[in-house]
């Protein structure tokens, strides 16, 4: 597990994803180790594996909010928006101050078409953390995709008020 984590930091995924497959298999009771391989099987787009592995976290321990955010966003990205609904809703059962679980939901229902729900959320998110800057980053991407520009630069100012050399904000 340590050894994968140590690929993954490396961003070696190909070695991070064998090492996490054999620590599954040393210690096939460990949430962690399925957690950690799923991650790594999203960030290579391998979305059915990464799927299975979280599941077996999952399964293991069902009190982990960032195993049902990570499927959540998986289900959303190949399509799956009504599971992906429910594994955010779950992530925000168990923990309900989660603004990584909210930004995942605000993206559902705007892939869902639902407008209004999305900004709501989005809008959430950004005040649950208002120290942080990826919840208003979000909203003014959001409302850029909206075409609401005026929105997205008082959302991006925010953005720079927090961090004021944040590239991505100075950009947009």
């Amino acid at each position: 597990y340590v050894l994968g984590l140590a690929y993954y930091k490396l961003g070696d995924m190909k070695s991070a994803v064998s090492a996490f497959e054999q620590a599954t298999r040393l210690a096939p009771e460990d949430d962690d180790g399925f957690y950690a391989l799923g991650l790594t099987l999203r960030q290579q787009k391998q979305y059915e594996r990464a799927a299975t592995a979280l599941g077996r976290a999952a399964e293991l321990n069902d009190q982990l909010p960032a195993v049902y955010i990570t499927l959540g966003r998986i289900h959303d990205g190949t399509g799956q928006h009504n599971l992906a609904l429910q594994e955010f809703q779950h992530a925000l059962k168990l923990e309900p101050r989660s603004a990584d679980a909210l930004l995942g939901l605000a993206g559902v229902y705007e892939s869902m078409g639902r407008v209004p729900d999305a900004e709501a959320v989005y809008k959430r998110a950004a005040a649950l953390r208002p120290d942080y800057w990826g919840g208003y980053y979000e909203l003014g991407v959001f409302y850029y995709r909206q075409g609401r520009y005026l929105d997205a630069a008082n959302a991006f100012r925010r953005v720079l008020e927090i961090t004021p050399d944040n590239a991505q904000a100075h950009s947009n």
